[in-house]
């Protein structure tokens, strides 16, 4: 009996050793089979630049070039399993962008043309996908739904107009790209800030700041999933401001956006409160005067935070929705602190 004892703990042991190692390389290394909105994208464009060239950089590019599309971008779900417009190239939850900086750093560590060229065909879609007045879609080729709309949602075309920034400059990763990219690239950022200027959501004369997405041709503030409705968006505005606030030589219509934005988002602010997502249902919590807060929609017109339901249902309290959207989405934020603790809007 204590030698069959001793098996099972040897037995044991050596299961849980082998799936350790599995766990570990599956922490290092996306499957063939691979969801590009689960990658941590983070981790993976800031690795040491020796990384790249290396045998799991290297494997982790080839991947990528793999599942590139046609047009140069790539899918959300790289397994290209999705159905609907979720099949085409996006910009969504930091898609495309986030593959074009791999295999530009890809390419500066190893010099092989393949991760150039990759990386350029996906620079290009972002270039011919500009619409004529400078917005982004959030999927390219999705006419007819809401993924065609002109997207701020989650940083989407702020990202895009970063990253074109740095190959406008010839910076960093990008330092490779000609000329006549560069001058691209400089021409695309320019009509996205005039873009950006055009879509400040003006409310009684009064310049405020942005919503989540606009219609691709009216440029009108738009819906898109049936919970984002209509609305002013702190976070959107806060990014947006951000990537405004990094330009040389800014125009008084820039400025006069930024001021603007800010002066709108320390009006709304909601200080003495906080809020946890988890609990969500519960509603704002007492907190400290130091709290500070902003709520993700607030309502043209009012300046009234604003909860959608799934059905589309709006209302005023949080607790008015189900639970499952309560505690299903970032209804409060701190977005706005970053611009405070750079000094954009005094406390």
């Amino acid at each position: 009996m204590k030698l069959m004892d001793h098996r099972k703990r040897i037995l044991i042991l050596v299961c849980t050793l082998f799936a350790c190692i599995i766990g570990v390389s599956a922490m290092h290394m996306p499957s063939e089979s691979v969801n590009a909105s689960q990658i941590k994208w983070g981790d993976y464009i800031k690795r040491e630049p020796a990384w790249y060239g290396s045998s799991e950089g290297i494997k982790f590019a080839d991947m990528l070039i793999s599942k590139q599309k046609p047009d140069g971008g790539w899918q959300k779900d790289m397994d290209m399993k999705t159905n609907g417009w979720w099949k085409g190239s996006t910009i969504d939850n930091s898609a495309t962008t986030s593959q074009i900086i791999v295999l530009a750093k890809t390419y500066k560590a190893t010099g092989n043309d393949k991760y150039l060229k990759s990386c350029l065909r996906g620079i290009d879609l972002l270039l011919d996908g500009q619409y004529e007045n400078g917005g982004w879609p959030q999927v390219f080729g999705a006419d007819g739904s809401y993924h065609a709309h002109i997207t701020y949602n989650d940083k989407a075309m702020v990202r895009v107009m970063d990253l074109l920034r740095k190959v406008s400059r010839k910076e960093g990763d990008f330092a490779f790209v000609d000329d006549s990219y560069a001058s691209r690239a400089s021409a695309a950022v320019d009509k996205g800030v005039q873009c950006m200027l055009n879509t400040q959501i003006i409310s009684g004369g009064v310049r405020t700041g942005w919503c989540q997405q606009y219609d691709e041709n009216t440029l009108q503030p738009a819906s898109a999933r049936a919970y984002e409705i209509e609305s002013i968006s702190s976070a959107e505005t806060a990014e947006i401001v951000q990537f405004l606030n990094k330009l040389d030589n800014k125009s008084p219509e820039v400025v006069n956006a930024i001021e603007s934005a800010v002066k709108w988002m320390d009006d709304v602010k909601i200080t003495g409160y906080t809020w946890d997502k988890k609990s969500g249902d519960k509603g704002l919590q007492p907190g400290t005067a130091d709290d500070v807060l902003w709520a993700r929609f607030y309502e043209i017109g009012t300046n009234k935070p604003m909860f959608v339901d799934r059905d589309g249902s709006k209302h005023y309290d949080i607790q008015g929705i189900s639970k499952e959207r309560s505690t299903g989405y970032a209804w409060y934020g701190k977005w706005g602190c970053k611009l405070i603790e750079t000094g954009f809007v005094k406390k």
